[in-house]
């Protein structure tokens, strides 16, 4: 990702101040950025629930269990790496039901439990199309700092 930034520096005074709009624009950058990943990701939980609804099994009480999970979305930038976690609280083993697999007891006997497939990947496309909306929401903020910059 290129972002070209046209500056040009003639005497002390405009010196000067392209090195206070670069200061502001570092404060700045990290609040555009976590702005920017906040607006691509804010929408996944319910993504995640519409999810599990439309690809889990609903006979059992799978689909519902697992849409009304607490699912929380956070994320943090640490010197240019943004870090996006996904946290999901469920009597589930979601990675396992995201590779297609449950285990589950038969009419709630814990001493039997059964391996059932389900369809894969309830988990992974939502999170997927969410990581491509990143990017171009990072590519935003960081044109509108460069623009900043540029004065």
């Amino acid at each position: 990702m290129d972002l070209p930034v046209a500056l040009t520096v003639s005497g002390e005074d405009a010196f000067s101040g392209l090195a206070n709009r670069l200061n502001a624009a570092a404060a700045e950058l990290a609040t555009e950025v976590d702005a920017a990943v906040a607006r691509a990701v804010e929408s996944l939980p319910s993504e995640l629930r519409a999810s599990a609804q439309s690809t889990l099994p609903r006979r059992g009480g799978l689909a519902e269990s697992v849409a009304n999970s607490t699912i929380a979305v956070s994320h943090h930038n640490s010197a240019g790496i943004v870090d996006v976690t996904v946290t999901a609280s469920s009597p589930y083993d979601i990675d396992e039901m995201d590779h297609g697999i449950v285990h589950h007891p038969l009419f709630g006997d814990k001493n039997h439990w059964y391996t059932e497939s389900v369809n894969p990947g309830w988990w992974s496309r939502p999170v997927g199309v969410a990581q491509r909306r990143v990017e171009p929401e990072i590519a935003h903020a960081l044109d509108v700092v460069a623009r900043r910059i540029e004065g």
